[in-house]
C-alpha cells in the first residue's frame, strides 16, 4: 500500500459507486479534517464513558426499588431467595465499580491523547478527581471497595429489609426499604483495603450503608465530567467546525448529497489509499449524551420515592 507521504492528491470525496465528484484539498487542510474526526470521536468515547458509569448506576438504583417491591408484595422470603437478592445487587455494583474506574483511567489517557501528556487540560483533570477524592468520604470509600473488589470479595455483605410505620394524620403507612451494606469488620479480617479509609469507617456501626458513598461517587464523578466539558468546550467546537468546512467546501460545488462523504488520500495512479468519513451522527451523538446526563452531579442530595398520600385514604 502506498504510504500517505507518497500520495500526490487530497481532496474531499464520496464513496459511493460511480462517484466522480471531488474538491482537491492541500495536505495542511486534509490532515486539519483527519485530526479533527479523530478528536471529535475520542470526545464522543469520553461521553459514552461517562453514560456507562450513569446508566450503571442507574440499574443499581432501579434493582433496589425492584427488590424491595417484591419484597412488599410477595411472601417467598426465604434463605434462597435473600441470596438471590443479595447476589444481583452485588452484581449490579460490581458493574458500576468496574465502569467508574474505567471513565477514571479511560478518561485521563483520552484527555491526554487530545491535549498531550503535559497540557492544562489533563493537569486539571487529575486535580479535579484528587480534589473530589479528599473531600468526600463517599468518593475514598468507593475508590478503596474497588479494589477490595477486585482482590478478595463482593462488595456487600448484607442486604437487609425494613418495615418503617410512617403515620400521617387520617393513616398510617408502611414503608418498605432495602438497605445494602459493607462489614467494616470482614473488610478489615480480608484486608485489601485501604487503611486510612478503613479507620475512617471504625468509628460507626459495623454494617455500613452504601448507599450514600454509592451517591457521592457518581456525583464526583458527575461533577469532574462537567468541568471536564466545560474546559473541552472550545476544543470541540473547533473540530466540528472544520468538519463542516469541509461539507460546506464540497456542498457549494455539489450541493446537499452528502451521503459517503470523505476526505482522501490519492495515489499517482489515482487510487484511494486513505479516508476518512465525514459524519454529522458523532456530534450529534455526542451533544444528546451530553444533553441526557447534564444533571448527575446533584445525585448526592436527590432520590427517588414511591409515597403516594393524598389525604383520602382511610384506616380499615
Amino acid at each position: 500500500m502506498v504510504r500517505e507521504r507518497d500520495a500526490v492528491k487530497y481532496g474531499i470525496t464520496r464513496l459511493v459507486l460511480e462517484c466522480g465528484q471531488f474538491i482537491e484539498l492541500t495536505s495542511d487542510e486534509y490532515d486539519a479534517a483527519k485530526q479533527a474526526k479523530v478528536s471529535l470521536v475520542t470526545a464522543l468515547g469520553i461521553e459514552e464513558k461517562f453514560n456507562l458509569v450513569i446508566e450503571n448506576y442507574a440499574e443499581f438504583e432501579l434493582e433496589l426499588q425492584a427488590r424491595t417491591t417484591r419484597y412488599a408484595l410477595f411472601l417467598d422470603h426465604d434463605w434462597s431467595s435473600s441470596m438471590d437478592d443479595l447476589h444481583t445487587i452485588n452484581r449490579r455494583l460490581v458493574n458500576l465499580l468496574s465502569a467508574g474506574r474505567l471513565y477514571i483511567d479511560q478518561v485521563k489517557h483520552d484527555v491526554s491523547e487530545l491535549f498531550g501528556s503535559d497540557s492544562e487540560q489533563l493537569g486539571e483533570l487529575k486535580k479535579a478527581f484528587a480534589k473530589q477524592y479528599d473531600a468526600h468520604l463517599g468518593y475514598r470509600v468507593l475508590e478503596a471497595l474497588r479494589n477490595h473488589v477486585q482482590h478478595r470479595n463482593l462488595p456487600v455483605y448484607h442486604l437487609g429489609y425494613s418495615i418503617v410505620r410512617d403515620p400521617h394524620e387520617q393513616v398510617t403507612l408502611a414503608k418498605y426499604t432495602c438497605t445494602p451494606s459493607m462489614s467494616v469488620a470482614s473488610i478489615k479480617e480480608q484486608g485489601s483495603f485501604k487503611a486510612q479509609v478503613l479507620q475512617e469507617l471504625r468509628d460507626g456501626d459495623d454494617l455500613v450503608d452504601l448507599r450514600p458513598f454509592v451517591r457521592q461517587y457518581v456525583a464526583s464523578i458527575g461533577q469532574v465530567h462537567t468541568d471536564l466539558r466545560e474546559r473541552m468546550t472550545k476544543a470541540v467546537e473547533s473540530w466540528g467546525a472544520q468538519m463542516e468546512l469541509i461539507k460546506e467546501k464540497f456542498r457549494e460545488m455539489y450541493g446537499d448529497q452528502l451521503a459517503g462523504l470523505v476526505v482522501v488520500t490519492k495515489d499517482d495512479q489515482d487510487v484511494v489509499v486513505e479516508s476518512s468519513h465525514v459524519v454529522k451522527e458523532v456530534m450529534t451523538r455526542r451533544r444528546a449524551l451530553e444533553n441526557k446526563n447534564r444533571s448527575v452531579a446533584h445525585v448526592a442530595t436527590h432520590y427517588v420515592s414511591t409515597e403516594a398520600f393524598d389525604g383520602k385514604l382511610r384506616s380499615s
